[in-house]
């Protein structure tokens, strides 16, 4: 009797120990997945630190304007003269509101116009209405060539080419075609290129010439 219930009580503390061992095993092999969290600039974080940016991805180019309604890019050649800086607001998916500040050697100048879009996947074509005021306060002595050459060929009087002093409003009606990038990691940038006819608007000279410029969409 002593020796069975010896036996009976081996065996089962064998069992306990192997059920302990199989519960451990479970654990270790079995992680539990690590939490994730999104943070208001869209990145997703895992808890050991790592991150990972979420992407957007648009249907259209109007899809994308409904959700991102702010632009910001470069522009050269054009309204604002030699090079210019311009932010863009969306009103609707195919209007927008914009202004600009640039200029170039010697001078400065301050755009604000109107942006109509047409429908289109990655490619639209827009017309664009601007009113410009490029100017030169200071007396730095006459001024023999400009940048672009137009603006002392066709719009600056001899006096304003002797003291290189001037003001000068002009009206740009424009047409352009933009490529944005509706999906990827660079989703919201675009590229475009637009051809105008700048006129002033005290003596109607005018001059047809172009522009490029980037903007990105957030």
């Amino acid at each position: 009797m002593v020796l069975l219930f010896l036996l009976c009580g081996s065996m089962a503390w064998a069992q306990k120990a192997v059920l302990v061992e199989d519960s451990k095993d479970n654990s270790s092999s079995a992680p539990l997945p690590a939490a994730r969290t999104e943070n208001k600039r869209g990145w997703v974080s895992d808890d050991d630190g790592a991150a990972q940016e979420t992407r957007s991805s648009f249907g259209s180019t109007y899809e994308m304007r409904s959700k991102r309604r702010v632009g910001i890019g470069i522009e050269a050649a054009g309204e604002m003269g030699l090079v210019g800086v311009a932010a863009e607001l969306n009103f609707a998916v195919d209007d927008s509101a914009r202004i600009g500040f640039g200029g170039g050697p010697r001078y400065s100048s301050i755009t604000g116009g109107w942006r109509h879009t047409f429908g289109g996947k990655s490619l639209a074509a827009f017309t664009e209405v601007n009113f410009s005021h490029w100017y030169n306060s200071n007396n730095n002595g006459s001024i023999s060539t400009t940048v672009p050459s137009y603006l002392a060929e066709k719009f600056l009087s001899g006096t304003e080419l002797t003291t290189g002093q001037f003001e000068l409003n002009l009206l740009a009606p424009e047409f352009g075609l933009q490529y944005n990038l509706l999906y990827g990691s660079y989703v919201g940038s675009s590229v475009y290129a637009k051809i105008m006819l700048l006129v002033d608007i005290d003596n109607f000279q005018n001059v047809p010439t172009g522009a490029f410029g980037v903007t990105y969409y957030f």
